[in-house]
């Protein structure tokens, strides 16, 4: 199925107006009313749960497109609004570069499937070189639709691990100390990293469970009563040791690698099936992203 199939050419809107996040989502949303889509709130009010929902992800915008999106229970179909900015703007703090074509998704309670294949699709067919530049210089709506179609762009038929996966990760290497392992665990709540070489090959991970069983005397973990235990000794050495230990000295074997085209289903029930805390998605030796358990909540039951 073509990509341009999903999209309306009353939905594909030029020189959109703003000089905020607020008032260029606000401008989309309102010319989408204009369509006679009609929504059970106010327009501001919608602007403001779209981007509610884009704090709550978080992802960093890049290569001069957004992709914000938010389920209404309100609506029975799937719709793609299409915003070509006049000129580039930084919609949020965190954003790599800043955007000039927004794709407004708007998802109802059975397209979150459809949503995720979109969004995959446009996302590929974006970050490539050129491609996001040949949308922007469209004049017209119908012109946006044919550049898609001059490039077959097409909706693969699977959700796969790519779609899904987390691509805004943090890493290690195997010679950064154990000090900024820690600061990493402790900052964004993770238990487990992914460790790079000097080639930025993906060779291994690094696990919070691991760092701290390894601190305590085997006979310590062999006790069935541990009521007796008072000293906290096995923290201090790590504390003790962090700048002067090293990733490469905890380096483990990864939990799970899968490719990019690793079905949806198929990834659920390795982790269900294997309890596994992480699945690594790596292509050619490089790691390209992450799934967990988090990954199919966000954006599968909640799209």
């Amino acid at each position: 199925m073509r990509l341009s199939s999903l999209l309306n050419t009353n939905l594909i809107f030029l020189n959109v107006e703003g000089e905020t996040r607020e008032s260029v989502y606000l401008d989309i949303i309102k010319k989408i009313s204009d369509n006679k889509i009609t929504f059970d709130c106010t327009s501001e009010e919608l602007a403001r749960q779209v981007i509610e929902r884009e704090d709550t992800v978080s992802i960093p915008y890049e290569k001069s497109f957004a992709f914000p999106h938010l389920r209404l229970d309100s609506l029975r179909d799937l719709h793609i609004a299409v915003g070509i900015l006049d000129k580039p703007l930084q919609l949020k703090p965190n954003d790599i570069s800043k955007t000039q074509i927004v794709i407004l998704f708007l998802i109802s309670s059975n397209t979150s499937q459809v949503y995720l294949k979109a969004l995959s699709t446009f996302t590929k067919f974006l970050i490539k070189n050129g491609n996001a530049a040949k949308l922007i210089n469209t004049k017209a709506p119908e012109e946006f639709i044919s550049v898609l179609n001059s490039e077959n762009v097409e909706i693969k038929h699977t959700i796969t691990a790519e779609d899904i996966m987390n691509t805004n990760f943090s890493y290690v290497k195997e010679n950064d100390q154990i000090t900024k392992v820690l600061d990493i665990f402790a900052a964004e709540r993770r238990v487990i990293l992914p460790v790079i070489d000097e080639n930025n090959s993906f060779i291994g991970q690094i696990d919070a469970f691991d760092l701290i069983e390894r601190s305590i005397p085997k006979y310590m973990m062999l006790l069935d009563n541990h009521q007796f235990l008072k000293s906290f000794e096995p923290f201090e050495n790590i504390i003790n040791d962090e700048n002067s230990t090293y990733v490469k000295d905890y380096l483990s074997e990864p939990e799970m690698i899968i490719s990019p085209d690793t079905p949806l289903i198929q990834l659920t029930l390795l982790l269900l099936k294997k309890t596994l805390k992480n699945l690594f998605v790596v292509k050619d030796g490089s790691l390209l992203g992450i799934v967990t358990m988090q990954e199919i909540i966000n954006n599968v039951l909640r799209g």
